[in-house]
């Protein structure tokens, strides 16, 4: 007897197909058969399946689930391939979009139906009777999940997109203002009194750092600049004790000054609204109403001070 390997051509291959119709392998010659016919060694290698082969294929495996091992199979496979719906050129977008329109008014028979709800019951079991209002709290309760256990991913993410998009989000933020300044004001007054105490515990620790002490200097150096180069500057130092000393009130809101209220100077007509640093042009106020009026007009201060009071 000739020995070695012999390769079986097709005919003989049939002819065992038909002989062996019928008959249950065992899981030992199945295995054998796997690693003998794998790769090249399988005559069906390289050739393109039929739509009748296919067909077949898929009614086989419809129904079907895959096991954890076959799925970390088909990943390790798949690693480094694109996906099928990316790098799509012009060809396969006209290919899609014919498929969708042939597809249009597509309805499942009422077996696939069946199929369908049977499977979904499988997978989620208590998802189904809920009402729309409990899926509404699910999913509410979800992304707060997601976001408290992916808070800094989604910061990081909003800094690159700011950062990215900087002009854009200026130009959003000045239209909102222009169509909702009044909101807007409303919401900053109602904000600044319900949190009075922390909004100053915030500016008191922020002048302590090394940034806050720049910023203090630079305001200071920007004031004695805009008294330098104001009209009139005839103001002395004893004209502002002799001020501080016969003021008891504040000029604005009238209450007494204390050691936690304390006295401050303020320009009815700021200096960078050309006001001058004269006698006529000062009054002495507490430190709330002089940080609240900032660099307004008197005239323009009170009137928002009124608006307020209407609305409180």
């Amino acid at each position: 007897m000739p020995t070695g390997i012999y390769k079986h051509t097709l005919e003989h291959n049939k002819k065992v197909s038909e002989v062996l119709k019928g008959r249950h392998l065992s899981e030992k010659t199945k295995k054998k058969l796997s690693e003998i016919n794998k790769g090249k060694n399988n005559p069906n290698y390289g050739k393109p399946r039929s739509e009748e082969t296919k067909q077949k294929i898929s009614k086989a495996h419809f129904g079907k689930r895959l096991s954890e091992e076959t799925k970390r199979k088909l990943s390790e496979i798949n690693k480094g391939r694109r996906a099928w719906n990316k790098g799509l050129t012009k060809e396969t977008d006209e290919r899609v979009k014919k498929y969708g329109e042939s597809h249009k008014g597509f309805k499942h028979s009422e077996e696939s139906k069946k199929q369908m709800q049977k499977s979904q019951k499988e997978k989620w079991p208590n998802l189904l009777n809920l009402t729309p209002e409990q899926r509404k709290l699910r999913r509410k309760q979800y992304s707060k999940k997601y976001r408290q256990e992916h808070k800094e991913e989604i910061l990081e993410k909003g800094k690159d997109y700011y950062k990215k998009n900087k002009e854009k989000f200026q130009v959003y933020s000045q239209k909102y203002y222009e169509f909702s300044k009044e909101k807007v004001k409303k919401r900053t007054r109602d904000y600044y009194q319900e949190n009075k105490k922390e909004i100053f515990k915030k500016f008191k620790d922020y002048n302590k750092t090394s940034k806050g002490k720049a910023v203090k200097l630079g305001v200071s150096q920007r004031r004695r600049f805009l008294k330098k180069n104001c009209k009139t500057n005839d103001l002395t130092s004893n004209q502002i004790q002799k001020l501080l000393d016969g003021s008891r009130k504040c000029a604005i809101c009238g209450k007494r000054f204390t050691k936690k209220r304390k006295k401050t100077l303020d320009h009815i007509i700021p200096l960078s609204k050309s006001g001058n640093h004269t006698l006529l042009n000062v009054q002495i106020v507490c430190q709330n109403c002089n940080a609240k009026k900032s660099n307004k007009d008197y005239v323009d201060f009170n009137r928002g001070q009124i608006l307020m009071f209407l609305e409180v």
